[in-house]
């Protein structure tokens, strides 16, 4: 039964990283063949906006996720053999994809509005001196405020956030990979 076990964690980590680097390789080849084809832009459209922002949050966020999915799966084949209830790792994906593709919204908004009052040229490139001096001082101000402290409190281990964080259930599961990816976006302030 033990070896049996091991070859299902051991095939469920191959699928796992397998599928996460699928993803993330034709993410990052997505932004690439956009990057080649930027020059040919000259208004930015909200839905290719957004479709480049979730493809690139994916790319950047889904192999931090892992180590969460990989503990989240070992429960989730834990209670399955002793038959009890479980929800497939899928759905506390969903949850962290969800996320991220609201994220990815908010930003496409936030550089539509950027484009829009000519802060940002059609290459993605800042139009104003004192705009990028403004983010600089705001990004090193935040560094010395008590929500930087928050957002650090915020990154965890896989162990610790299964202790902190548990939801039964499949909506549980789905808040889970939400949670997740809040942490992972409260991290990326820190």
């Amino acid at each position: 039964m033990l070896d049996i076990r091991s070859w299902q964690i051991r095939r469920d980590r191959v699928v796992f990283v397998g599928g996460a680097a699928a993803v993330t390789a034709l993410a990052w080849l997505y932004l690439v063949r956009m990057a080649v084809h930027a020059h040919s832009y000259h208004s930015i459209d909200f839905a290719a906006t957004f479709l480049m922002w979730t493809v690139m949050m994916i790319a950047m966020m889904l192999p931090s996720a892992l180590p969460f999915v990989f503990a989240f799966g070992a429960e989730q084949r834990r209670r399955r053999v002793h038959n009890l209830p479980y929800v497939p790792a899928g759905v506390f994906l969903s949850g962290y994809f969800a996320t991220w593709t609201a994220f990815s919204a908010m930003a496409a908004l936030i550089q539509q509005a950027l484009h829009r009052s000519s802060l940002l040229s059609p290459m993605m490139t800042a139009t104003s001196s004192v705009f990028v001096s403004g983010i600089l001082i705001a990004a090193g101000v935040y560094q010395w405020t008590p929500y930087k402290e928050a957002c650090l409190r915020h990154c965890r281990t896989p162990l610790s956030f299964l202790l902190s964080d548990w939801r039964e259930g499949s909506l549980g599961a789905f808040r889970m990979g939400s949670i997740t990816a809040s942490s992972a976006w409260a991290a990326v302030g820190c």
